[in-house]
């Protein structure tokens, strides 16, 4: 009490003399001074800056403000986050500040049009955000932010330091663009491509809000360019919206995420080292499962990034190469190259990739490593299942003892229950997702679909058990209610039973099915709770409510062409 009776005593007697030292990792732009020069030059201006204070404020986020003019006083090594508003007036002095902030490191955050000025409303010649990216503005042409980016000529292509990209209908699955050389004119918009399409001669950002996320020398960026609405007090999409900037804003303050490529042994310079950010799902798991995960990582510094002690690896590597001979060849070079420069080997890794074959395990057993995550989605070849320690390779994955690696041919159909009841056991213990994915060519002596439903019904007596004449690909969820999707569809028709042969009500019973099933209609939503596909294409399906002992049936009926 008495320190804050002799702040008080400061503050009324001193005022601007004394202030409680800031903890602060973001700071907040006030552009006073960029919408008074606006307005006496007639430009429309639009400042979200007293709704960006609600929303740090409503989300506990710790901030420092600034005036527009003092930028040049204040930003500096203390902070990881500038958040700023459309057009940005600034003196020349601010110019060399903004630019260091970004090569130590530092995040912009940008909500609406943005473009440099000085406080006569005049451009400068070579654009601070230009400049840094490589581009070089028209000349007497004042078209600031996301529109004035895109039609710049470029003196050199663009740089891999530079992500385009847009979200689509305010949901947070940012799409990569690229933009081809010498076809970047926003007037003729050239081309983009995209992960999904190619479009020609159609700008995004008029359907789209345009969301451009990518990096700044060492620092990341993201820029909202919302222009014709007010994103935090519009009406429609509010949570939606709040998302996204929640998601920037986690993204933007957390621990950077470091490339090293090429790696100095590696074979393939399309090899990767990342590492992951502290806030990762990953990370998360580990910490709440007490598993270790050794990592220390330092600030970017002059010259290298240091490690004091890292035993967890992620490997981000082609298609191509995972299923050639250098994969063993790349573990064992980031193995010795860790034990020669810090001492020791590692003894976690991260694959990052869709495919995984038995030999590539194999190679990390070989090598040593004491456990496996992955995202894969496909574990299987024609005639052999991929096995980890007895268990299907989870995502993710705990593993105790040294990798193992058992092949087998699913003829044995008694193998097979006794395999996948060791599975499930093992779900149950852990609490963990699966994916269980068996294709009817593994089946040479049994029906493959009596042996699912009988490994199925084993671990989920107290659940769901579903019946299907189509190859299952199965999810089992924190609530213990298993997810389904349908492989294929060939008929006009299609129905497929759920049955609850558990002890109680089950509610939100999920489906989901792969692109395919996207072109049939349910013939009856009495049951249907919500019916939509996410973001990855896949339609999801969630059934209301399924009582004890009954027994559903769902109709599909092809609605296209297809």
């Amino acid at each position: 009490m008495k320190n804050l009776f002799l702040y008080i005593v400061f503050v009324i007697f001193f005022p601007g003399k004394f202030v409680f030292p800031s903890n602060a990792k973001i700071l907040l732009v006030n552009p006073s001074r960029t919408q008074s020069v606006l307005e006496k030059l007639n430009k429309p201006y639009n400042s979200y800056f007293e709704e960006w204070k609600k929303l740090l404020f409503r989300n506990g986020y710790e901030f420092d403000i600034v005036n527009d003019d003092e930028i040049d006083n204040e930003l500096d090594e203390r902070y990881s986050l500038l958040i700023a508003f459309d057009v940005l007036c600034v003196d020349y002095a601010a110019y060399d500040e903004i630019k260091y902030f970004f090569e130590i490191g530092g995040n912009l955050l940008i909500n609406g049009e943005f473009g440099i000025m000085d406080r006569y409303g005049t451009q400068f010649e070579n654009n601070l955000f230009g400049s840094i990216l490589g581009f070089e503005y028209y000349k007497n042409d004042f078209r600031p932010g996301m529109n004035y980016l895109l039609s710049l000529k470029a003196k050199q292509p663009v740089t891999s330091g530079l992500e385009f990209g847009y979200v689509t209908n305010f949901n947070d699955n940012f799409i990569p663009l690229t933009i081809h050389s010498g076809k970047n004119d926003i007037e003729n918009f050239g081309y983009w491509q995209t992960n999904l399409e190619i479009f020609q001669g159609y700008n995004p950002f008029s359907k789209y809000p345009g969301i451009i996320k990518g990096k700044i020398n060492n620092g990341k960026f993201y820029w909202f360019g919302f222009q014709s609405f007010d994103p935090l007090n519009s009406s429609n999409n509010i949570k939606n919206l709040e998302r996204l900037y929640l998601n920037a804003l986690k993204d933007l303050l957390s621990e950077p995420v470091v490339t090293i490529s090429p790696w100095p042994d590696a074979k393939n310079s399309a090899v990767a080292l990342q590492l992951n950010n502290f806030e990762d799902e990953l990370v998360t798991y580990f910490k709440k499962n007490k598993i270790d995960f050794d990592l220390v990582v330092t600030p970017f510094s002059e010259s290298k990034l240091k490690l004091n002690s890292y035993k967890n690896l992620t490997l981000d590597m082609s298609e191509k190469f995972l299923s050639s001979d250098n994969f063993k060849t790349t573990i064992t070079s980031y193995n010795n190259y860790f034990e020669s420069s810090f001492g020791e080997k590692l003894s976690t890794v991260f694959l990052n990739t869709t495919l995984l074959s038995p030999g590539n395990v194999k190679a990390l057993a070989d090598e040593g490593f004491d456990a496996l995550y992955c995202e894969c989605k496909s574990l299987l070849n024609e005639n052999y299942y991929s096995l980890v320690e007895g268990s299907l390779i989870l995502t993710p994955l705990k593993i105790d003892a040294a990798l193992t690696v058992k092949e087998f041919s699913l003829e044995d159909c008694n193998e097979f229950i006794h395999f996948t009841k060791n599975l499930f056991a093992k779900i149950d213990e852990e609490g963990l997702y699966f994916n269980l994915s068996i294709p009817r060519s593994a089946f040479k002596n049994c029906d493959y679909k009596t042996e699912i439903l009988r490994a199925i019904s084993y671990f989920n007596q107290n659940n769901s058990w579903i019946t299907s004449s189509k190859e299952i690909f199965g999810r089992l969820n924190d609530h213990r209610n298993l997810h389904v999707s349908v492989d294929k569809l060939n008929s006009s028709k299609y129905s497929f039973a759920i049955k609850n042969s558990g002890e109680k009500s089950m509610d939100d019973v999920t489906i989901v099915s792969n692109e395919i099933l996207n072109f049939y209609s349910i013939t009856d939503n009495r049951l249907i709770k919500r019916d939509f596909i996410d973001t990855s294409g896949k339609r999801i399906i969630v059934v209301k409510s399924i009582k004890r002992g009954e027994s559903i049936e769902l109709v599909f009926e092809n609605s296209g062409n297809y």
